[in-house]
């Protein structure tokens, strides 16, 4: 008999092996999941790549594409999950960011913190106010 536990997320899992029938004797071991740095991952109609693997919990991801290019907007979910990791940095490169849904942040780490363009700093802090993210996630430059 085999049973696994945690094995479907990035980070620690384990397999345990037992004898059934006529067999005995049973075997543990734990093995880390990981993934490649770079590695695009799509959810949705996104395309994430992996910036950095620690699987721990501090890992990132980087927005880097969409499937579909037509429109003039992105509408990121209001949460992404790959391998059960929080967002905990968030980059906007764009100056022409005009609305933000109400639940744009939820979920993210309460410790993230969304960088955007130095000339939008004032702007893009009254926009992004209060769009699902904790009180103590900071917006920077």
């Amino acid at each position: 008999m085999v049973n696994y536990k945690n094995n479907t997320k990035i980070g620690t899992a384990a397999v345990k092996i037992k004898g059934a029938g006529n067999y005995t004797g049973e075997v543990s071991k734990t093995f880390k999941i990981t993934v490649k740095k770079n590695a695009v991952y799509t959810v949705g109609n996104y395309k994430y790549k992996i910036t950095n693997t620690k699987t721990n919990g501090k890992g990132t991801v980087a927005l880097s594409g969409v499937k579909s290019k037509k429109g003039k907007s992105i509408k990121v979910a209001d949460t992404i999950e790959i391998g059960g990791k929080k967002l905990k940095k968030i980059t906007i490169k764009s100056t022409k960011l005009k609305s933000v849904g109400a639940k744009a942040f939820k979920g993210i780490s309460k410790k993230a913190s969304i960088q955007v363009p130095k000339s939008k700093l004032k702007a893009y802090q009254r926009l992004l106010k209060g769009k699902g993210q904790a009180s103590s996630v900071k917006i920077k430059k």
